[in-house]
């Protein structure tokens, strides 16, 4: 097996376990609803890899450096994508759930694959083209229930709280 390219996801359904703790990206489903609310919060979670945790990537464009730029459909919550909160710029933005709005910047992802080990296979950054962020989860905690943010930094850095064991479905 070999790093995956970006440009291989269209289409595809991921998940996304941080590289440092183990826990995923989960869009929070207290109620089992598959509709739940906008503005729930993506939390870092154990990971089962439940639909919760599932993201489809649909492709919108290429960004400036070529790289295509997905909206993360999740495909428990029906018409739900991976949404920084009303495209804010901050560190600590929220992460959440929200209703497909076209391809509005502040659900176009850019999934970079920055390395890979054979042992957990090809390990991304998944930034926001229009914020200039990264998922990141808050304080690389590994308690159930962290919020996942935006944050800034650099694709050559080696955060772990943004680096993301990427899991084809």
């Amino acid at each position: 097996m070999s790093m995956v390219s970006a440009h291989d996801l269209e289409g595809k359904t991921v998940a996304f376990v941080n590289f440092a703790t183990g826990t995923a990206i989960d869009l929070k489903d207290d109620l089992g609803f598959t509709s739940p609310p906008d503005g729930t919060p993506c939390i870092g979670w154990q990971a089962h890899l439940n639909e919760n945790q599932q993201w489809k990537c649909v492709k919108y464009q290429h960004g400036p450096d070529d790289q295509p730029q997905f909206r993360l459909q999740n495909i428990r919550a029906s018409g739900r994508a991976m949404d920084l909160y009303n495209g804010g710029t901050s560190d600590g933005t929220e992460i959440v759930g929200w209703q497909y709005s076209g391809f509005g910047g502040h659900q176009l992802w850019c999934i970079r694959p920055v390395g890979y080990f054979p042992a957990h296979g090809t390990i991304v950054k998944i930034e926001n083209i229009p914020a200039g962020t990264f998922v990141t989860l808050q304080s690389g905690s590994a308690q159930y229930g962290t919020r996942i943010v935006g944050s800034h930094g650099y694709l050559n850095d080696l955060r772990t709280d943004q680096l993301w064991i990427l899991k084809l479905i």
